[in-house]
């Protein structure tokens, strides 16, 4: 895990130890719009190495009941440059009951394009892998239930806390 926010200065860096690494790195609590950066390479694997073609899946995961809203900030693409390789940014929205999967590209001057997939829901609607086995959706939708509901435990305890 991150132990400080997300600088321009050593994106490229960063990217080019994850990749040598073969890691992903889970972010600095409350960093802005991801979670989760998974390095990937748009560069020739033929070739010599060039750092300059790293980019990322860029993950936020969010388990409420609200919407939640694409694209990242300018803050957070800032991050990456003016001359990255796209981003993609995966949103999973996993505390909502209906279900839908949305892409759309973002694409700013001088800025990296932004591929945006925004995932509702946390069944086998919105994940087609978990449509392999009925054992793997149930497994799942019970998973997803638990954590939906030790979330709204501590939200409800939190709350009485503040108020009590």
């Amino acid at each position: 895990m991150s132990r400080s926010p997300l600088n321009q200065a050593n994106m490229q860096e960063l990217l080019h130890y994850l990749m040598y690494s073969q890691t992903a790195l889970q972010l600095y609590p409350n960093q802005k719009d991801w979670d989760l950066l998974i390095p990937i390479y748009f560069g020739n694997r033929d070739g010599p190495f060039d750092r300059t073609e790293l980019s990322t899946i860029a993950v936020q995961v969010k388990n409420t009941k609200q919407k939640n809203h694409m694209p990242p900030g300018k803050e957070s693409t800032d991050l990456f440059g003016m001359k990255s390789p796209p981003i993609i940014h995966l949103l999973l929205d996993l505390g909502r009951k209906e279900n839908s999967v949305t892409y759309r590209v973002e694409r700013v001057s001088r800025k990296p394009n932004v591929h945006c997939i925004h995932a509702t829901g946390a069944n086998a609607s919105t994940f087609g892998c978990l449509k392999s086995g009925e054992r793997l959706e149930v497994a799942c939708a019970e998973l997803f239930q638990e954590i939906i509901q030790r979330s709204e435990t501590k939200f409800e305890k939190a709350i009485g806390e503040v108020f009590s």
